[in-house]
């Protein structure tokens, strides 16, 4: 195999565990600080959940939303603006929250935590516009923290049901109605940070390789809400879904296709979870 593959396969790699252990960090954060800290517990809530299976659901109809929005965007839509605004917005939220838990230790009253946060967040995302080499960087704490927010909101066990679910429409997305490839083509050509990506130029060309942000969310949300039942369960979840990353780049570069990562990474989480609960590891 080529050396330069794998090169490019172990920045993507690098990136990816990277993101796993800030959203640990941020979730573990906001579990122990929302115990004692009721602005938190109600402020980091993902909105309309009803603390069952059903929230599986629900998440899944507001993805199923966003990407309807979404391909009418890509489709109908020939400007920049409200593409801008939605990276900001997003990366803004998402990151502020990474933020948080960074600046709470130092700053005592929560609300100013929060404002702060907020501030550098809003500054973090437009910093990509000046400096686009920060694209990974802005994905990768974006990710950290949407991911530490489903898994403080989810239960482990109705985080399991929308992972399973998000890899069934990962699935139809990629092979059946083949919209995920346009919303691919799309980000990519705008450079928007939801997808972390890894680049080597060759005499052939560049050899690049992506994972998109919902790829790495999902691992994170396990083991945020894992860490509820046990710090192995999390550690269970983060070996696993970098385990399934190695799997999923030796059938990329095999079958030399645009594959689903959801179904790879839910399988091994499942091959690696259900022995682990047997033999009561956690």
């Amino acid at each position: 195999m080529d050396k330069r593959l794998i090169e490019v396969f172990l920045v993507l790699c690098f990136m990816f565990c990277s993101a796993q252990i800030l959203g640990i960090y941020t979730g573990a954060f906001i579990l122990e600080d929302a115990q004692n800290n009721e602005l938190i517990a109600q402020t980091m809530q993902f909105p309309g959940m009803a603390g069952d299976s059903s929230d599986a659901f629900l998440v899944l109809l507001y993805v199923l939303a966003g990407a309807l929005f979404f391909y009418f965007l890509i489709r109908f839509y020939k400007g920049d603006i409200l593409f801008l605004i939605i990276e900001i917005g997003a990366v803004s939220f998402a990151s502020s929250i990474v933020f948080y838990s960074f600046l709470r230790p130092f700053i005592q009253d929560t609300l100013l935590a929060i404002i702060s946060a907020i501030f550098f967040g809003i500054i973090f995302s437009l910093l990509k516009f000046a400096l686009p080499f920060l694209k990974n960087a802005v994905a990768v704490v974006a990710a950290a923290g949407v991911g530490a927010v489903f898994g403080f909101s989810l239960s482990f066990e109705t985080a399991i049901l929308l992972m399973i679910l998000l890899a069934v429409y990962d699935y139809i997305a990629v092979f059946k109605t083949k919209h995920m490839h346009q919303f691919a083509e799309s980000i990519s050509k705008k450079q928007m940070p939801f997808v972390v990506s890894s680049k080597k130029m060759t005499e052939k060309g560049p050899i690049i390789m992506e994972i998109g942000t919902g790829d790495i969310i999902i691992p994170i949300m396990l083991e945020v809400s894992g860490l509820s039942i046990s710090p192995i369960c999390s550690a269970t979840v983060f070996i696993a879904s970098s385990l399934s990353l190695f799997a999923l780049f030796i059938l990329t570069t095999r079958m030399r296709i645009m594959l689903p990562a959801l179904p790879i990474i839910a399988g091994f989480n499942i091959a690696f979870l259900v022995p682990a609960k047997l033999l009561a590891l956690f």
